[in-house]
């Protein structure tokens, strides 16, 4: 089973949903959060950066509508990426948590995360 924390915002070149780790930092750049949403949403990204390993930039680049899915079974993640939803809603986004037993053609896979193309 695989979990994925989305906004109702479209992702440009997947189609789907925005997953919450970019709906976020697209506020950050934006310069939308305050000093004190900014100081936590840089706080989980720096966990992020230390606790879950990430695809290489050439998969990346080849598969720009791949989307990413936590596995269930990584709790620890999840709950992280969770501490984004207040800040998100205080934005005016609603969060959607979305389950599958299929998230389309996996491309990549580490303990915590796939990267699939939908």
């Amino acid at each position: 089973m695989f979990v994925r924390l989305t906004v109702s915002e479209l992702h440009e070149e997947s189609g789907q949903p925005l997953g919450i780790f970019h709906a976020i930092r697209y506020l950050r750049d934006g310069g939308k959060l305050t000093a004190e949403q900014e100081e936590v949403a840089n706080e989980i990204f720096n966990w992020a950066f230390d606790h879950l390993e990430a695809p290489g930039d050439d998969l990346l680049k080849a598969n720009p509508g791949a989307v990413s899915w936590f596995r269930l079974s990584a709790t620890g993640h999840i709950a992280e990426a969770e501490r984004f939803i207040p800040i998100l809603m205080a934005h005016g986004y609603q969060v959607a948590t979305v389950k599958r037993t299929d998230p389309g053609r996996i491309i990549y896979s580490d303990s915590a995360q796939v990267l699939a193309l939908p």
